[in-house]
């Protein structure tokens, strides 16, 4: 009995000491002052010696309430005796939760990355998930895996249920008042039901918008590669970056800017300003993420009628497989103990499941990345039923997301201010820049591969592509070939692409 009441005052010093670490760093989701854990209904009761018990950390502190509500559902009904505390941090989440792990603690699971990961793989932060989850549950949920190769083996260490999708939104209430039924496949229509819907806005409705500025022209010119060509603008078969597919696109949109179909002012729109006047119901068409759903139904509340589609493309053909940007969450804290990281492993089986995934969707909360998931969800009454339209393309998820592109030591101009220089100054010659532009990239994987190489030599693990180029051989955007993935080394890559 002695025995059994010390443990008990151990276990509780421990998580005292937690709780203090978390709220001595953080804030108040509403008052930005303090951490709010969450303990499952009736934790007050003595739970059996065998119970484990898992911290799970989030940053996403919008989905709360469902997330919540999801994981007080598994305590009470997981067959596995494990109960699952929840930590919720908005604001400056990172300090806390580094503080917490340095010292040996931390919660065991995370959905935010409190450091880089190949330098927590380095100092023993993070944990692979391999040894602690099932042979068929690993297989089954493979693509939707982050894997690192350390010390020549792929392992584990975070994982995708969400995407963000990319998608052209419009107005219906504007399509149908100029006579337009279907949303525009190609960069020349989208141009001529721009100019319609301008021409008869009578001043006060334009055909499109865009959010140059505050530096956010990336966010409208992310969406424009991966109907042409390359996903990120790499090509695995070259080696190179190759930004001459936006040079017809950026063409294109300087004869909508001289159509006077954008909306005034665009030089210095930001994002929510151009989401603004979408909602309400002064612009017809916009270039969107997933993430604007509940910003233009809610923020803004909506007052038009309006829809997503796919993306145009340059006569109407898409020259790649769309490239979905998946979002990886979920890191295996190292300090756990083997229980707790052994109960992580089944509580990651429900976190991945269609029910929560599936569920998460439809409460509005993000975008599925699992197509069994995006299933389940359209099954359900969906609080936004327009994500139906911004769900991905069945089985577009996957390695895409696996391999990435090569990081770049860029000198001069990145490629959005490029880009922002060509739509701004119609003297400039598109196609002579952007070709600078990659030029000036390719430079960069040479020079960011060589102090990759400097810092492997330091490192105590070796970790794959650190310093290598990703290549395929004979790849082919339409239908990449991943079983013929491998990394070049810089000679292998000089003598491939002439870059010395």
């Amino acid at each position: 009995m002695v025995k059994r009441c010390k443990k008990l005052v151990c276990v509780l010093c421990v998580f005292l000491l937690m709780a203090f670490v978390f709220s001595g760093c953080s804030q108040n989701i509403t008052s930005g002052t303090n951490d709010v854990t969450t303990k499952p209904e009736g934790s007050q009761k003595v739970e059996p010696a065998e119970k484990t018990v898992i911290q799970f950390f989030s940053n996403k502190t919008g989905q709360q309430d469902y997330m919540q509500r999801m994981f007080d559902k598994y305590n009470e009904e997981n067959d596995d005796n494990i109960e699952v505390e929840t930590i919720w941090r908005s604001g400056d989440w990172q300090t806390g939760v580094k503080t917490s792990i340095l010292a040996g603690q931390g919660p065991t699971v995370m959905t935010g990355r409190p450091f880089d990961l190949v330098e927590g793989i380095i100092d023993g932060v993070y944990d692979s998930w391999d040894d602690y989850i099932s042979p068929e549950f690993s297989e089954k949920y493979h693509q939707y895996k982050y894997m690192k190769e350390v010390d020549n083996v792929f392992k584990t260490y975070g994982w995708g249920y969400l995407v963000t999708t990319r998608k052209l939104i419009y107005n219906k209430d504007l399509f149908e008042m100029v006579g337009e039924t279907e949303p525009p496949a190609s960069w020349q229509d989208f141009r001529r039901i721009a100019k319609k819907i301008t021409e008869a806005g009578d001043g006060r409705i334009f055909g499109t918008a865009m959010p140059v500025g505050g530096g956010q022209i990336g966010l409208w010119a992310d969406t424009l590669f991966f109907p042409e060509g390359l996903p990120k603008l790499y090509d695995y078969g070259t080696g190179l970056y190759d930004f001459s597919s936006l040079v017809p696109i950026v063409e294109v949109w300087r004869e909508i800017i001289n159509d006077g179909s954008v909306f005034p002012g665009f030089e210095s729109m930001d994002n929510d300003a151009v989401r603004a006047q979408f909602a309400a119901g002064n612009v017809g068409m916009l270039l969107s993420f997933s993430w604007d759903v509940s910003c233009i139904n809610d923020q803004f509340s909506a007052e038009c009628d309006w829809d997503a589609a796919p993306l145009p493309a340059i006569n109407g053909v898409y020259k790649s497989k769309p490239d979905l940007r998946i979002e990886l969450e979920n890191w295996l804290n190292n300090a756990a103990t083997l229980k707790e990281k052994q109960a992580a492993g089944k509580f990651i089986e429900f976190f991945m499941s269609d029910e929560f995934v599936g569920g998460y969707m439809a409460e509005g909360c993000g975008i599925a990345a699992i197509d069994s998931a995006v299933e389940y969800a359209n099954k359900q009454v969906m609080r936004y039923p327009i994500m139906a339209s911004y769900a991905p393309y069945p089985g577009g998820v996957g390695e895409y997301t696996t391999y990435g592109n090569p990081s770049s030591t860029l000198e001069g101009d990145n490629r959005n201010v490029v880009i922002t220089h060509c739509l701004l100054d119609m003297s400039i010659d598109a196609k002579a820049v952007l070709e600078d532009c990659a030029h000036r990239y390719n430079l960069g994987i040479l020079a960011r591969a060589q102090t990759d190489i400097e810092k492997a030599k330091q490192m105590t693990v070796k970790i794959g592509g650190l310093g290598e180029m990703p290549y395929i051989e004979g790849y082919d955007p339409m239908n990449p070939d991943f079983s013929k993935f491998r990394y070049l080394s810089i000679d292998e890559w000089s003598e491939l692409t002439g870059i010395k």
